[in-house]
């Protein structure tokens, strides 16, 4: 067990292919608690009761925004899901966690969560997750609670441009690297595949989104 960390799952499963989206959800978070986690919601879209029963804490906010006062110049999901976080961070504290592991809603239910959180608990690091020399990733990373709040704030949206080609995850690398705490998140996984420990042909998650199109693709979802 694993009584110091909260396993959040960001999720937003309205829009296309939402009853896939809201299955994938349900499968993901009957997994976890399952398998004794203490996991928390974190969504823009209202999901069933039974999903809800299958969680230890839902957070639902109708605000869903893809830009933050008009930033960035084009409209970016990864702004939603920022807010979803810091809801949830903020909600955990009140309970006294210290760890978060960060996963979206359609992530395999098969990973092996305990796995990854006493192995990222061995690095002795603040942040671990995919890490290359450009990106730090959000897909799913484990930190202890205080550390997205202390890199990323809501007004540093206006950092996610072209130049990165609208991602969050290089824009979060830089301004980890300009606030000196490089150095406190672990660089031993430069592939998803690596820091969740799964083959490296098996898709990294099922539901991919967009931003040029606004539309989601669906990988086959055998669960």
């Amino acid at each position: 067990m694993n009584e110091d960390t909260a396993v959040i799952v960001t999720a937003y499963c309205d829009g296309d292919n939402s009853d896939q989206k809201k299955l994938m959800c349900k499968t993901l978070v009957k997994a976890l608690k399952e398998k004794g986690h203490y996991v928390l919601i974190t969504s823009h879209s209202i999901l069933d009761a039974e999903t809800q029963e299958y969680c230890d804490a839902y957070i639902y906010d109708k605000y869903n925004p893809w830009q933050i006062n008009g930033q960035p110049e084009r409209p970016n999901h990864a702004c939603a899901e920022l807010l979803a976080m810091y809801s949830a961070i903020e909600f955990l504290r009140k309970y006294g966690f210290k760890y978060i592991f960060k996963m979206t809603f359609d992530l395999s239910p098969n990973l092996d969560v305990h796995e990854i959180i006493n192995r990222s608990k061995s690095k002795q690091k603040r942040l671990v997750t995919c890490r290359n020399s450009t990106d730090l990733g959000t897909l799913c990373f484990f930190s202890d609670i205080n550390f997205l709040g202390e890199t990323f704030q809501m007004h540093e949206v206006n950092r996610i441009n072209p130049s990165t080609n609208y991602s969050v995850e290089p824009t979060w690398y830089q301004l980890v690297k300009e606030k000196g705490l490089l150095d406190e998140t672990c660089a031993d996984y430069p592939l998803y595949h690596d820091f969740m420990n799964i083959p490296h042909d098996e898709p990294m998650h099922y539901s991919e989104v967009d931003d040029v199109r606004l539309t989601n693709k669906m990988h086959e979802y055998k669960f």
